[in-house]
């Protein structure tokens, strides 16, 4: 099972079939030719989601974050350079945002030129060696293809659970008001997103925790082990690998990010990521 979650194509590869599986079910009951019926579904899921990560490269970054950012300082900006000529991909753009907690995370479009956001808090309350070596554990995402993955796949669960969230949202505002309207979307949509698709949700669950074990062992290659080492027990909670992109507009326009907060001072990690202990035992057993 882990040489399979080594290999990101082969995690994107089984997510595919297992949607396809899961509609090929349900479109037995309303359709005589539920292979055909499924499989052109399942097209129109990856049309989205290339879409999505089209948009992602040049749009939403550019234009929902850009108003946001703060301006990167020179010597983060040094570092994010030396770290990509060292793992040999693009330097990605890095973004920081006007946010309390220890948070960053990364996302691509399928391909190795990333964007990485950090929290300004990181910056003004880290070192630089331990805000390097969070951008090395980022950086190590985008280049195993984890991030450009979990990107793709968000755009195909979009495709179903952002019209049923609108809905939902619409429904509720009217018995509630409209003051919530977009919070409601993001609650929903993450919601559905785990219900839509159960079976892919795991696989992503699992591959997701294994693909922190890596990120962290890339990352302490990089910059040294207890450099490494020190800077996640800096942290109050696990770095974000891929939280749900539609959550950062809720920042970009000043509302409250308390939900996506409450997750990264979590000591025990989530659904997602191992927690802080896990990961420093695991990198002690690497050796020096």
């Amino acid at each position: 099972m882990s040489q399979v979650l080594k290999s990101p194509s082969l995690v994107l590869g089984l997510c595919l079939l297992s949607i396809w599986g899961q509609l090929l079910w349900l479109a037995t009951y309303f359709s005589n030719n539920s292979f055909q019926l499924s499989f052109f579904i399942l097209i129109g899921f990856i049309m989205v989601a290339l879409l999505f990560s089209l948009v992602l490269r040049y749009h939403f970054f550019s234009a929902s974050l850009k108003a946001a950012q703060q301006q990167t300082p020179a010597w983060l900006t040094s570092i994010a350079q030396s770290l990509s000529r060292q793992l040999a991909i693009p330097e990605p753009k890095l973004y920081t945002l006007a946010a309390n907690g220890l948070n960053a995370f990364a996302a691509n479009d399928l391909t190795r030129r990333g964007h990485i956001v950090l929290h300004h808090q990181v910056l003004v309350s880290l070192t630089h060696d331990e805000v390097e070596s969070i951008l090395a554990h980022e950086l190590c995402h985008i280049e195993k293809g984890h991030a450009g993955i979990f990107t793709f796949m968000q755009g195909v669960m979009l495709s179903v659970s952002l019209p049923l969230a609108l809905i939902f949202s619409l429904v509720k505002c009217l018995f509630t008001g409209f003051s919530r309207f977009r919070e409601n979307i993001l609650t929903a949509n993450s919601f559905l997103s785990l219900v839509c698709f159960p079976a892919t949700s795991v696989m992503l669950f699992i591959a997701s925790r294994f693909w922190e074990y890596e990120a962290d062992a890339c990352a302490a290659a990089l910059v040294g082990k207890q450099q490494y080492m020190q800077a996640l027990r800096c942290l109050h909670g696990s770095f974000f690998q891929h939280p749900n992109l539609l959550g950062i507009v809720r920042q970009t326009t000043g509302d409250s990010a308390a939900g996506l907060q409450s997750t990264a001072n979590n000591q025990d990690g989530g659904l997602t990521h191992p927690s802080l202990a896990q990961r420093i035992n695991a990198l002690q057993e690497i050796g020096s």
